[in-house]
């Protein structure tokens, strides 16, 4: 069979069927339509690329597509990613993918957003409001992880770590550029545990909330001119990033009160109902998932608590399970690590509160 019908069987014919020349026509108009796409686009990066462009960008007002980019590269939730959009609207925010690099001057406007409109707003907006704000500075965190320890600030606490995972709390005195100078409490200055030379394992939180461990060196120890005993360790450019807390944790030292939890069962519903006995102690640092309290009483691990809120005007009570139980540096003190349990949403909110430090 023959099926050169359409060109012809001699080239003559071939060239006289218009049919080839309008195939070849349109397949040059395509070659050149794609090559001016392609150096139109080349000509738009180059200009994406431009500081005046970038400057432009980093500046205009966040819209929903930036919003909905940072959303999804960080994996927030629809209602966080409204409640940020509504935010950044409100108080017309820059390009949020440029500006959460300047986290303080983004969490400005969350606690602004709550002064203005906390009698306007639900408790759980309220909620989300908070924990959105720490998601957020999670993120920050990981944009700019600390690599090494040339930059710690004075004041900032720094905690020994054990190989049975307990932990001795210090304060750095001074940041050298040869060394960290690091504060021994009294409790602590016959330790043997700290002999020169020896090495050494830290742990601190960063501003930014991102936590850190390294391992370091003493090198001697000196006396200030007050008598304070430093240890003088050698600085570490191997910080190991440990994995962050699901809920954001302040340093307190306030007096309050605690209480074992009686189990109740009625109708086969298990309650727990707070003692009439209270005990004094100290809270030392709370967050919204749980708390540390020093008490002269060694209580067991996996005891049910009540505690008492002790900056809430409402003596709101948090109910809970001590996870951990250790020895405090002070002699008959311990450490009560616990854990909150079904936290209603005004409790939370009231240390959410206090934990941001915000000033109604």
């Amino acid at each position: 069979m023959d099926f050169d019908f359409r060109a012809g069987k001699t080239p003559l014919q071939a060239r006289q069927n218009s049919i080839i020349y309008v195939i070849i026509l349109i397949s040059l108009v395509i070659i050149a339509f794609l090559f001016l796409v392609w150096f139109l686009l080349r000509i738009y990066k180059k200009h994406k690329e431009t500081p005046e462009f970038l400057e432009k960008e980093k500046n205009r007002i966040t819209n929903k597509n930036d919003v909905e980019l940072l959303s999804k590269k960080q994996n927030l939730s629809k209602t966080f990613a409204a409640l940020l959009l509504k935010i950044c609207k409100m108080y017309e925010i820059p390009n949020i993918l440029y500006c959460i690099k300047d986290i303080k001057n983004i969490c400005d406007y969350f606690d602004k957003y709550y002064r203005e409109e906390k009698n306007n707003i639900s408790p759980q907006e309220i909620n989300n409001l908070f924990n959105l704000k720490y998601k957020l500075e999670r993120i920050y965190a990981s944009y700019s992880p600390l690599t090494n320890t040339y930059s710690l600030p004075a004041n900032m606490q720094i905690s020994q770590i054990f190989k049975d995972g307990s932990k001795k709390t210090y304060t750095i005195n001074s940041n050298k550029k040869e060394y960290l100078a690091i504060e021994v409490p009294e409790a602590q200055k016959d330790d043997k545990e700290r002999e020169a030379l020896s090495k050494i394992a830290f742990t601190f939180t960063s501003k930014t909330g991102m936590s850190y461990a390294f391992l370091t060196r003493i090198m001697r120890y000196e006396k200030t001119a007050d008598n304070r005993l430093l240890m003088i360790v050698s600085h570490s450019n191997n910080l190991i990033t440990k994995q962050q807390r699901n809920h954001k944790r302040i340093y307190i030292n306030e007096k309050t009160t605690f209480s074992s939890l009686k189990k109740k069962v009625e109708k086969k519903q298990v309650t727990f109902v707070p003692s009439d006995q209270k005990y004094n102690c100290v809270m030392t640092n709370i967050s919204a998932g749980g708390c540390c309290i020093t008490s002269t009483l060694p209580i067991k691990e996996g005891q049910m608590v009540s505690i008492e809120l002790p900056f809430n005007e409402e003596k709101l009570n948090c109910y809970g399970k001590i996870i951990r139980t250790r020895k405090s540096l002070s002699p008959g003190i311990y450490n009560l690590h616990i854990q909150f349990l079904n936290l209603p949403l005004e409790v939370q909110n009231s240390i959410l509160i206090r934990v941001n430090n915000i000033n109604v």
